[in-house]
């Protein structure tokens, strides 16, 4: 029986020069990582322990999955995609995102600090992949947009 780490992606868009036009965000990893080292990708990762304590509101199921996907976004661009962010300052972004680079273990803490709930409903549901069987380790990933 195969074994999934459960992940997932956060996919940044924005408009560019018209209505169906639109520029994506994606990161390099790091050509040292085992699996898909030097490949660019949407940032996000492995679900950890810690996204399951995590409030999402608007969703229904993978609440975990998309706690995840927000919080390996900030910890890969510093985007903190959670209405409210826009209020915390910089000082205050850049230490927790220290904090979570080193350990995730205070993420749920962070956001109940600051008032902070992850909307789900925010999120649009791009589609679940699941890695193909060559690939050295296998993911079970859900993208939100």
């Amino acid at each position: 029986m195969t074994t999934y780490k459960r992940s997932a992606c956060a996919v940044l868009m924005r408009p560019r020069d018209g209505p169906e036009s639109y520029e994506l965000y994606i990161v390099r990893r790091s050509a040292s990582l085992a699996f898909l080292g030097g490949y660019q990708v949407f940032p996000g990762g492995t679900v950890d322990p810690i996204d399951s304590q995590v409030t999402v509101k608007g969703m229904d199921t993978d609440l975990d999955m998309a706690a995840a996907a927000v919080r390996e976004l900030f910890e890969e661009t510093g985007v903190l995609c959670v209405p409210g962010a826009e209020h915390l300052s910089q000082e205050t972004l850049t230490d927790m995102r220290a904090g979570l680079l080193e350990t995730s273990e205070g993420w749920g803490a962070f956001l109940e600090k600051h008032g902070l709930t992850i909307d789900g409903s925010e999120f649009t549901h791009l589609g679940r992949w699941v890695t193909p069987p060559y690939t050295p380790t296998r993911y079970d990933a859900i993208y939100l947009a």
